[in-house]
């Protein structure tokens, strides 16, 4: 694998050493690229969540995916605030993963609820990927 690239962002910057910080990083294997986000006030920490994103998920393009691995449909259950960009921020956290269905509703102006089908081979590295996202305030599989 070969480092394309490799961004910070750092997120709400009137907060200074407190602020959140976004690492974007490209990877190619040659044949393709894929980007992966890391999400967290240490820089380290969250290049670290980008670089093992990229490693991991070159590894199953790869094909180390678990042979005969089920394909039916894992639905992420995401409850979250609800700000400008919020969905954006969803949508490019699950960039590398298998998306089959997302769906995004807002209860009271504030938070909001967003329904992701996601294949079972994504499901676990989508959650923990969620989690990372800053609006977010929990996720449940089912």
């Amino acid at each position: 694998f070969e480092l394309v690239d490799y961004k910070v962002r750092i997120l709400e910057g009137r907060h200074g050493t407190e602020s959140t910080t976004r690492v974007l990083i490209t990877t190619s294997d040659g044949n393709g690229e894929w980007s992966t986000v890391g999400v967290g006030e240490n820089v380290i920490a969250a290049s670290w969540q980008a670089l093992e994103d990229a490693l991991t998920y070159g590894l199953l393009k790869a094909g180390a995916a678990p042979a005969g691995a089920d394909r039916s449909t894992h639905t992420l259950t995401v409850a979250l605030r609800h700000t400008r960009g919020a969905l954006g921020r969803l949508a490019a956290t699950l960039n590398n993963s298998r998306v089959t269905g997302l769906s995004y509703a807002t209860s009271n102006g504030s938070h909001a609820t967003a329904e992701i089908q996601v294949d079972p081979a994504d499901a676990t590295r989508a959650r923990a990927k969620l989690g990372r996202v800053v609006e977010v305030l929990g996720v449940t599989e089912s």
